[in-house]
Protein backbone atom coordinates (compact mmCIF):
# COMPACT_ATOMS: atom_id res chain seq x y z
CA UNK A 1 0.00 0.00 0.00
CA UNK A 2 1.78 3.12 -1.19
CA UNK A 3 -0.31 5.81 0.53
CA UNK A 4 -2.99 6.10 3.17
CA UNK A 5 -5.93 8.47 3.23
CA UNK A 6 -7.89 8.43 6.44
CA UNK A 7 -10.81 10.31 4.93
CA UNK A 8 -11.18 7.51 2.40
CA UNK A 9 -12.10 5.12 5.23
CA UNK A 10 -13.99 7.03 7.87
CA UNK A 11 -14.59 10.46 9.31
CA UNK A 12 -13.42 9.77 12.81
CA UNK A 13 -14.32 12.36 15.34
CA UNK A 14 -15.51 12.45 18.92
CA UNK A 15 -18.43 14.83 18.94
CA UNK A 16 -21.03 15.17 21.64
CA UNK A 17 -24.00 13.00 20.88
CA UNK A 18 -22.23 11.26 18.02
CA UNK A 19 -21.85 7.53 17.83
CA UNK A 20 -18.39 6.54 19.16
CA UNK A 21 -15.82 6.02 16.46
CA UNK A 22 -15.14 2.48 17.69
CA UNK A 23 -18.71 1.52 16.78
CA UNK A 24 -18.51 3.27 13.44
CA UNK A 25 -15.32 1.58 12.36
CA UNK A 26 -16.60 -1.81 13.53
CA UNK A 27 -19.06 -1.59 10.66
CA UNK A 28 -16.18 -1.17 8.26
CA UNK A 29 -14.60 -4.58 8.92
CA UNK A 30 -15.14 -5.72 5.36
CA UNK A 31 -13.40 -2.57 4.11
CA UNK A 32 -10.35 -2.97 6.34
CA UNK A 33 -10.03 -6.66 5.43
CA UNK A 34 -10.29 -5.92 1.73
CA UNK A 35 -7.73 -3.12 1.93
CA UNK A 36 -5.48 -5.06 4.30
CA UNK A 37 -5.44 -2.24 6.86
CA UNK A 38 -6.61 -1.58 10.42
CA UNK A 39 -8.11 1.45 12.11
CA UNK A 40 -6.92 2.79 15.44
CA UNK A 41 -7.58 5.43 18.07
CA UNK A 42 -5.48 6.93 20.85
CA UNK A 43 -6.25 9.13 23.81
CA UNK A 44 -4.72 12.51 24.55
CA UNK A 45 -1.62 10.80 25.97
CA UNK A 46 -1.20 8.84 22.71
CA UNK A 47 -2.14 5.53 24.33
CA UNK A 48 -4.10 3.21 22.09
CA UNK A 49 -7.77 2.91 23.02
CA UNK A 50 -9.09 1.10 19.95
CA UNK A 51 -7.83 -1.23 17.22
CA UNK A 52 -10.05 -2.77 14.58
CA UNK A 53 -10.08 -6.59 14.60
CA UNK A 54 -8.12 -6.71 11.34
CA UNK A 55 -4.95 -5.69 13.20
CA UNK A 56 -4.51 -9.24 14.48
CA UNK A 57 -4.64 -10.69 10.99
CA UNK A 58 -2.12 -8.28 9.51
CA UNK A 59 0.10 -7.29 12.47
CA UNK A 60 -0.03 -10.49 14.50
CA UNK A 61 -1.37 -9.07 17.78
CA UNK A 62 -4.99 -8.86 19.00
CA UNK A 63 -6.57 -5.44 19.53
CA UNK A 64 -6.52 -5.55 23.35
CA UNK A 65 -2.75 -6.20 23.33
CA UNK A 66 -2.30 -2.59 22.20
CA UNK A 67 -4.65 -0.89 24.64
CA UNK A 68 -3.25 1.50 27.23
CA UNK A 69 0.20 1.65 25.63
CA UNK A 70 1.97 4.15 23.40
CA UNK A 71 3.87 3.29 20.22
CA UNK A 72 7.15 3.28 22.11
CA UNK A 73 5.74 1.00 24.79
CA UNK A 74 4.58 -1.42 22.08
CA UNK A 75 8.15 -1.65 20.85
CA UNK A 76 7.54 0.30 17.65
CA UNK A 77 10.58 2.24 16.48
CA UNK A 78 11.05 4.64 13.61
CA UNK A 79 13.16 4.13 10.54
CA UNK A 80 15.46 6.94 11.63
CA UNK A 81 15.88 9.26 14.60
CA UNK A 82 15.00 12.29 12.48
CA UNK A 83 11.70 10.73 11.36
CA UNK A 84 10.84 9.69 14.90
CA UNK A 85 11.59 13.18 16.24
CA UNK A 86 9.44 14.68 13.50
CA UNK A 87 6.55 12.40 14.48
CA UNK A 88 6.85 13.50 18.11
CA UNK A 89 6.86 17.15 17.05
CA UNK A 90 3.69 16.66 14.99
CA UNK A 91 1.97 14.86 17.88
CA UNK A 92 2.88 17.62 20.31
CA UNK A 93 1.54 20.23 17.89
CA UNK A 94 -1.65 18.21 17.30
CA UNK A 95 -1.05 18.02 13.57
CA UNK A 96 -1.93 15.38 11.00
CA UNK A 97 0.99 13.03 10.51
CA UNK A 98 2.12 10.35 8.13
CA UNK A 99 2.36 8.18 6.42
CA UNK A 100 5.27 7.07 8.61
CA UNK A 101 7.04 3.72 8.67
CA UNK A 102 7.80 1.88 11.91
CA UNK A 103 8.95 -1.60 12.80
CA UNK A 104 8.42 -3.93 15.74
CA UNK A 105 10.52 -6.99 16.54
CA UNK A 106 8.67 -9.74 18.36
CA UNK A 107 10.78 -10.82 21.37
CA UNK A 108 9.50 -14.39 21.28
CA UNK A 109 10.38 -15.10 17.66
CA UNK A 110 12.76 -12.31 16.63
CA UNK A 111 10.47 -11.67 13.66
CA UNK A 112 10.31 -8.04 12.53
CA UNK A 113 7.05 -6.52 11.34
CA UNK A 114 7.07 -3.31 9.35
CA UNK A 115 4.06 -1.01 9.46
CA UNK A 116 2.92 2.22 7.83
CA UNK A 117 0.59 4.56 9.69
CA UNK A 118 -1.10 7.94 9.37
CA UNK A 119 -3.37 9.83 11.76
CA UNK A 120 -5.57 12.87 12.29
CA UNK A 121 -5.94 14.80 15.57
CA UNK A 122 -9.38 14.70 17.17
CA UNK A 123 -11.10 17.41 19.22
CA UNK A 124 -14.31 17.47 21.20
CA UNK A 125 -17.13 19.98 20.79
CA UNK A 126 -15.23 22.50 22.93
CA UNK A 127 -12.09 22.17 20.81
CA UNK A 128 -10.21 20.18 23.43
CA UNK A 129 -7.73 17.67 22.03
CA UNK A 130 -8.84 14.12 22.84
CA UNK A 131 -6.41 12.00 20.82
CA UNK A 132 -5.80 10.69 17.34
CA UNK A 133 -7.52 8.29 15.02
CA UNK A 134 -5.96 6.83 11.95
CA UNK A 135 -5.17 3.86 9.79
CA UNK A 136 -2.25 1.44 9.58
CA UNK A 137 -1.08 -1.35 7.32
CA UNK A 138 1.59 -4.05 7.37
CA UNK A 139 4.35 -3.52 4.80
CA UNK A 140 6.98 -6.14 5.65
CA UNK A 141 6.90 -7.63 2.16
CA UNK A 142 7.18 -4.20 0.58
CA UNK A 143 10.19 -3.36 2.77
CA UNK A 144 11.84 -6.68 1.88
CA UNK A 145 11.36 -5.97 -1.82
CA UNK A 146 12.66 -2.44 -1.38
CA UNK A 147 15.77 -3.63 0.46
CA UNK A 148 16.36 -6.32 -2.17
CA UNK A 149 16.04 -3.67 -4.86
CA UNK A 150 18.48 -1.37 -3.09
CA UNK A 151 20.92 -4.24 -2.62
CA UNK A 152 20.68 -5.16 -6.29
CA UNK A 153 21.17 -1.52 -7.27
CA UNK A 154 24.21 -1.22 -5.01
CA UNK A 155 25.69 -4.40 -6.47
CA UNK A 156 25.00 -3.12 -9.98
CA UNK A 157 26.70 0.20 -9.20
CA UNK A 158 29.69 -1.67 -7.81
CA UNK A 159 29.91 -3.86 -10.90
CA UNK A 160 29.54 -0.85 -13.19
CA UNK A 161 32.31 0.94 -11.29
CA UNK A 162 34.55 -2.09 -11.72
CA UNK A 163 33.62 -2.32 -15.40
CA UNK A 164 34.23 1.39 -15.90
CA UNK A 165 37.62 1.16 -14.23
CA UNK A 166 38.53 -1.83 -16.39
CA UNK A 167 37.37 -0.21 -19.61
CA UNK A 168 39.12 3.05 -18.76
CA UNK A 169 42.47 1.26 -18.66
CA UNK A 170 42.00 -0.78 -21.84
CA UNK A 171 44.57 0.10 -24.53
CA UNK A 172 41.91 0.93 -27.12
CA UNK A 173 38.78 3.02 -27.57
CA UNK A 174 35.69 1.41 -26.00
CA UNK A 175 32.02 2.38 -26.02
CA UNK A 176 29.10 0.66 -24.29
CA UNK A 177 25.53 1.21 -25.49
CA UNK A 178 22.40 -0.01 -23.69
CA UNK A 179 19.38 -1.82 -25.13
CA UNK A 180 17.89 1.56 -26.13
CA UNK A 181 21.05 2.28 -28.13
CA UNK A 182 22.05 5.03 -25.74
CA UNK A 183 25.64 5.57 -24.62
CA UNK A 184 26.12 3.97 -21.21
CA UNK A 185 29.88 4.45 -20.96
CA UNK A 186 32.87 5.38 -23.08
CA UNK A 187 36.49 5.61 -22.05
CA UNK A 188 38.63 8.70 -22.72
CA UNK A 189 40.28 7.01 -25.72
CA UNK A 190 36.88 6.81 -27.45
CA UNK A 191 36.32 10.56 -27.21
CA UNK A 192 39.92 11.27 -28.18
CA UNK A 193 39.88 8.93 -31.18
CA UNK A 194 36.90 10.64 -32.80
CA UNK A 195 37.53 14.08 -31.27
CA UNK A 196 34.07 14.03 -29.66
CA UNK A 197 33.19 16.79 -27.15
CA UNK A 198 32.41 15.02 -23.89
CA UNK A 199 29.94 17.70 -22.82
CA UNK A 200 28.00 17.37 -26.06
CA UNK A 201 27.85 13.58 -26.03
CA UNK A 202 27.56 12.46 -22.39
CA UNK A 203 26.17 9.14 -21.18
CA UNK A 204 22.58 8.82 -22.34
CA UNK A 205 23.21 10.16 -25.84
CA UNK A 206 21.57 8.08 -28.56
CA UNK A 207 23.99 6.33 -30.87
CA UNK A 208 22.27 7.78 -33.96
CA UNK A 209 23.16 11.31 -32.81
CA UNK A 210 26.83 10.36 -32.48
CA UNK A 211 26.89 8.70 -35.91
CA UNK A 212 25.10 11.66 -37.48
CA UNK A 213 27.60 14.08 -35.94
CA UNK A 214 30.53 12.04 -37.23
CA UNK A 215 28.94 11.75 -40.68
CA UNK A 216 28.35 15.49 -40.85
CA UNK A 217 32.02 16.03 -40.08
CA UNK A 218 33.07 13.73 -42.91
CA UNK A 219 34.15 10.80 -40.75
CA UNK A 220 32.69 8.17 -43.07
CA UNK A 221 34.18 7.84 -46.56
CA UNK A 222 33.57 5.49 -49.45
CA UNK A 223 29.95 6.33 -50.16
CA UNK A 224 26.98 8.46 -49.14
CA UNK A 225 27.32 9.38 -45.47
CA UNK A 226 23.62 8.80 -44.74
CA UNK A 227 23.72 5.36 -46.32
CA UNK A 228 26.82 4.48 -44.31
CA UNK A 229 25.14 5.61 -41.07
CA UNK A 230 22.07 3.52 -41.93
CA UNK A 231 24.29 0.48 -42.52
CA UNK A 232 26.01 1.01 -39.18
CA UNK A 233 22.65 1.30 -37.42
CA UNK A 234 21.38 -1.85 -39.16
CA UNK A 235 24.44 -3.76 -37.92
CA UNK A 236 23.76 -2.64 -34.36
CA UNK A 237 20.01 -3.31 -34.52
CA UNK A 238 20.64 -6.85 -35.74
CA UNK A 239 21.97 -7.72 -32.28
CA UNK A 240 24.64 -9.92 -33.85
CA UNK A 241 28.39 -9.84 -33.19
CA UNK A 242 30.21 -7.88 -35.86
CA UNK A 243 33.75 -7.17 -36.93
CA UNK A 244 35.00 -5.01 -39.78
CA UNK A 245 37.67 -2.51 -40.75
CA UNK A 246 37.32 0.96 -42.21
CA UNK A 247 39.63 3.76 -43.24
CA UNK A 248 39.20 7.19 -41.72
CA UNK A 249 39.55 10.46 -43.69
CA UNK A 250 43.01 10.94 -42.19
CA UNK A 251 44.11 7.63 -43.69
CA UNK A 252 44.18 5.77 -40.40
CA UNK A 253 42.75 2.25 -40.43
CA UNK A 254 40.38 1.07 -37.68
CA UNK A 255 39.52 -2.46 -36.64
CA UNK A 256 36.01 -2.36 -35.12
CA UNK A 257 34.42 -5.19 -33.16
CA UNK A 258 30.96 -5.29 -31.54
CA UNK A 259 29.86 -7.79 -28.89
CA UNK A 260 26.18 -8.01 -27.80
CA UNK A 261 25.36 -7.91 -24.08
CA UNK A 262 23.06 -10.49 -22.50
CA UNK A 263 20.75 -7.80 -21.07
CA UNK A 264 20.62 -5.91 -24.37
CA UNK A 265 22.98 -3.39 -25.87
CA UNK A 266 26.56 -4.04 -26.91
CA UNK A 267 30.21 -3.22 -26.36
CA UNK A 268 32.29 -1.85 -29.22
CA UNK A 269 36.07 -1.67 -29.41
CA UNK A 270 38.03 0.47 -31.85
CA UNK A 271 41.67 -0.36 -32.48
CA UNK A 272 43.87 1.77 -34.74
CA UNK A 273 45.73 -0.85 -36.76
CA UNK A 274 47.43 1.54 -39.19
CA UNK A 275 50.89 1.03 -37.73
CA UNK A 276 50.33 -2.71 -37.61
CA UNK A 277 49.29 -2.74 -41.28
CA UNK A 278 52.27 -0.62 -42.29
CA UNK A 279 54.60 -2.87 -40.32
CA UNK A 280 53.04 -5.91 -41.93
CA UNK A 281 53.40 -4.26 -45.35
CA UNK A 282 57.10 -3.58 -44.68
CA UNK A 283 57.61 -7.14 -43.46
CA UNK A 284 55.86 -8.48 -46.55
CA UNK A 285 58.01 -6.23 -48.75
CA UNK A 286 61.17 -7.44 -47.04
CA UNK A 287 60.02 -11.03 -47.41
CA UNK A 288 59.46 -10.43 -51.10
CA UNK A 289 62.89 -8.84 -51.45
CA UNK A 290 64.46 -11.71 -49.52
CA UNK A 291 62.66 -14.27 -51.68
CA UNK A 292 63.87 -12.50 -54.80
CA UNK A 293 67.44 -12.38 -53.46
CA UNK A 294 67.33 -16.09 -52.59
CA UNK A 295 65.99 -16.88 -56.04
CA UNK A 296 68.79 -14.86 -57.65
CA UNK A 297 71.37 -16.57 -55.44
CA UNK A 298 69.98 -19.98 -56.38
CA UNK A 299 70.15 -19.04 -60.07
CA UNK A 300 73.76 -17.88 -59.68
CA UNK A 301 74.64 -21.13 -57.93
CA UNK A 302 73.04 -23.11 -60.74
CA UNK A 303 75.04 -21.17 -63.33
CA UNK A 304 78.26 -21.71 -61.36
CA UNK A 305 77.57 -25.44 -61.11
CA UNK A 306 76.91 -25.68 -64.82
CA UNK A 307 80.15 -23.84 -65.61
CA UNK A 308 82.16 -26.21 -63.38
CA UNK A 309 80.67 -29.23 -65.13
CA UNK A 310 81.59 -27.78 -68.51
CA UNK A 311 85.18 -27.14 -67.42
CA UNK A 312 85.54 -30.64 -66.00
CA UNK A 313 84.28 -32.35 -69.17
CA UNK A 314 86.18 -30.18 -71.62
CA UNK A 315 89.00 -32.10 -73.49
CA UNK A 316 92.51 -31.19 -72.32
CA UNK A 317 95.18 -29.77 -74.62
Amino acid sequence: MSSISISDLTSCGKRDGAEPTSRLVARLGYVTDAMRVWLWETDAQHRFTYMSPSVERFAGRPPDWHYGRTREELGNVGVGDADWQELRRQLEQRKRFGPIETKRTEPETGHTIWMRSAGDPQFDADGVFVGYCGVGCEISEEIALREAKHKAEDELVEKLDMLSATIATMPCAVSVFDREQRLAFANPDYYALFDLPVGRFPAGTHMALIFSYLAGRGEFIGGDARDIVDRHMAIIESGEPHSFQRTRPNGRRLDIKGTPLAAGGFVRTYVDITDRIELQWRLDARNRDLSAALAALAASQDEASALRRQLMTAPSG
